[in-house]
């Protein structure tokens, strides 16, 4: 049993690791926001090939250099701030959006990239030396379903043990802390070599901590803040080292008759809508729509934003204090959440903050505000306004494509052209992009009314929107791409991979290594893991439509896979189906799901929405479950069959992109593709799963 509880441990110490390099690697280093999943696909690579074939001279404390150096580039001021003008750099692709991006030089651009190749070649060392560790550890155990189970288990702990952790805002200096303890409950770590390579490690966090010391940052579950002092009681915000807002004191227009007060984006909605009663907020964050609402109307508002800690510093820092009015209640929630929760025809204003979220980390391709705006999101939001109401987005579009995106979606679902206009920025505020439909009659009933605000409007609107710009929906939710195709930079990123792929072999071990894809068993098992990640990133893009886009839904995604896997080892000598009508099952099941509109959903209270979406999400991983132990069970390579898997994985992660060209549910069609494909491999037997694992 120790030698099962061996695999737990270091399972449990992969996935921490790997959690920890997503978040904290996208966070310093937006460019990997954008970048989902290269980090992690980083990571299966180093893992795959540590798994395929481990060498004599493999330990884990050689995962310290590499450590060493990815905490150097992103643990140093000076260094950071170099390795941070990547994502600025690369943003010079136009076909996709990048936050700050500039026109760069060509040398620029290459520097970029070399620094981006670094950065994954240190996740793929540090977890290559896993991988060489686990595979050790599975070759001495002699049943391969339990060892599995184990591995599970460890996994499992791992997500919570860092959910935890962001739960309570810990910072990456506490992650390290944790990371040692982990490290040093190794035997190779109790070394003077160990000892001396987790101090480095401690060190370079907390100079860092030191470097940063007068800038006040948090750790939310979500997103790096970072609050800076300005004039007065204003203050700058940072979101992931990114320009977000400033918490704008205001208050001294309260005093002036409201005809008299300045046009700007906290102003706007307010005036544009009459004299609503109850309004709707999401985006609230810092407070400055919310207190620009208080300023302009009597409405009673519902604040509503995902991070409880953005809401908080709101409630302390912002000088006109808007979320202590008796008129606002907060909420903290997923926009999308919020709409199905509101009873409809209820509100007579709703205003969209700046929610894009550009350098919030996801575990999908879909970044974490596109599902808030998709055609189905705001037909919901429209169902909540009163035939007088009235709908204000405003939005950083640095892109006309955006802008045509946003007007021609907000088209469809209310049947009228919206008021589309530019805001300035101003020292009110930074200014964007505005567009207010809804009621034709109440918006222009309020722009009658106050001439500064028609003339504001007059002199600051934009030219039509373009007509062939393609609206967002669930199942093609991409906001910041010009047209259904793969941009050009996750071209350039499978390229770096792939040279990745083959210096690293190269060097470690003098040839091209992976998968040997004429062994039928390390075929059949890299597909399963092709297919396995494909489901995996349907389920999570399906659950953030229906329970939000939040770090306790993706969690809980994951932690669900996870024990669909272990109920899977579990049923599988007991199983009497063949693994030809398993297969044939899940093939049809995958295909079938992808055209089954689980937005409908929506519409059930909470309880069966959750039991009826997980069932249904939840089936494909037991049955995919149920194939993978049937195989690994066997197994006399217990290595190289999890390292092809993890392989499949990582191909997984890269077909991703097709979703960019087809949508979302290309990715089941895919996966019950190549599921239905393994009936090729692993040959048809008209005995039960059971049967097959009694006899060998």
């Amino acid at each position: 049993m120790q030698r099962y509880g061996a695999v737990g441990h270091v399972c449990l110490a992969i996935l921490f690791v790997e959690l920890l390099l997503i978040r904290w690697i996208s966070t310093e280093m937006s460019i990997f926001a954008y970048l989902q999943n290269s980090v992690l696909i980083a990571c299966f690579l180093g893992l795959g090939m540590g798994l395929i074939e481990s060498r004599p001279q493999d330990r884990l404390t050689r995962l310290l250099p590499p450590l060493a150096c990815l905490t150097t580039i992103l643990f140093i001021p000076q260094i950071r701030t170099f390795a941070r003008e990547a994502s600025s750099v690369l943003g010079s692709f136009h076909d996709f959006t990048i936050w700050n991006s500039r026109e760069a030089e060509r040398w620029e651009v290459v520097g970029a990239l070399l620094m981006t190749m670094l950065v994954l070649g240190c996740c793929w060392a540090i977890m290559v030396q896993f991988g060489a560790e686990l595979s050790r550890l599975l070759g001495r155990c002699e049943n391969r379903l339990t060892a599995y189970s184990f591995d599970m288990l460890g996994s499992l702990s791992g997500v919570w043990l860092f959910t935890l952790m962001a739960y309570f805002s810990l910072p990456p200096q506490m992650w390290f802390v944790v990371l040692c303890v982990l490290l040093f409950s190794f035997p190779a770590f109790r070394t003077r070599q160990g000892c001396l390579g987790c101090l480095l490690l401690l060190t370079l966090a907390c100079w860092n901590a030191a470097a940063s010391y007068k800038v006040r940052t948090t750790w939310t579950p979500y997103q790096k803040l970072q609050f800076r002092p300005l004039k007065g009681d204003e203050w700058e915000v940072f979101v992931n080292n990114t320009g977000f807002q400033q918490i704008q004191n205001d208050a001294q227009e309260s005093a002036l008759p409201r005809e008299q007060r300045p046009v700007h984006q906290y102003n706007l909605p307010g005036r544009m809508a009459g004299s609503p009663v109850r309004s709707l907020v999401v985006g609230a964050g810092t407070g400055n729509d919310v207190a620009g609402l208080l300023r302009n109307s009597e409405a009673s508002i519902e604040a509503v934003d995902i991070d409880p800690v953005l809401l908080e510093f709101g409630r302390l820092l912002h000088p006109e204090k808007p979320y202590s009015n008796p008129r606002v209640h907060i909420t903290v929630n997923d926009a999308r959440a919020t709409f199905q929760s509101l009873e409809p025809g209820s509100l007579d204003l709703i205003v969209f903050g700046l929610l894009d979220s550009h350098t919030t980390p996801n575990l999908s391709n879909a970044r974490l505000d596109n599902f808030v705006y998709t055609e189905e999101s705001l037909r919901t939001a429209a169902r909540l306004l009163r035939p007088s109401g009235v709908l204000v987005l405003l939005f950083q579009a640095q892109r006309d494509y955006i802008g045509s995106r946003l007007n021609n979606t907000l088209e469809t679902v209310f049947g009228v052209r919206p008021l589309v206009f530019r805001v300035p920025p101003s020292e009110w505020g930074w200014g964007g992009l505005a567009l207010v439909t809804g009621s034709p009659e109440t918006i222009q009933a309020s722009l009658r009314r106050d001439p500064m605000l028609d003339r504001f409007i007059q002199d600051n609107l934009c030219q039509p929107a373009d007509p062939n710009v393609r609206s967002t929906s669930d199942s093609w939710p991409y906001l910041y791409i010009e047209k259904p195709s793969i941009p050009s930079l996750f071209w350039i990123l499978g390229l770096i991979f792939l040279v990745l792929w083959v210096i690293s072999s190269r060097l470690r071990y003098g040839k091209i290594l992976g998968p040997n894809w004429s062994n039928p068993q390390e075929l059949f098992m890299t597909l399963l893991g092709i297919s396995f990640s494909l489901v995996q990133v349907f389920s999570i893009c399906k659950a953030s439509i229906l329970f939000g886009s939040t770090w306790l839904v993706n969690s809980v995604v994951i932690s669900g896979i996870l024990v669909m896997i272990l109920a899977a080892n579990i049923l599988l000598p007991r199983v009497t189906i063949s693994r030809f009508w398993i297969t044939l099952a899940l093939s049809l099941g995958c295909i079938g799901l992808a055209f089954l509109p689980l937005s409908k959903l929506l519409l059930l209270p909470f309880l069966p929405r959750f039991l009826l979406a997980a069932t249904l999400s939840g089936l494909p991983m037991l049955l995919s479950g149920l194939l993978f132990g049937h195989a690994f069970a066997k197994t006399q390579q217990p290595g190289r069959d999890l390292g092809a898997n993890l392989f499949g994985a990582m191909l997984g992660g890269a077909l991703q992109l097709v979703t960019f060209k087809w949508g979302i549910p290309s990715l089941m069609v895919l996966a019950g593709v190549i599921y239905a494909s393994t009936l090729l491999i692993s040959l048809p037997s008209n005995r039960s799963v059971s049967e097959e694992l009694s006899s060998s």
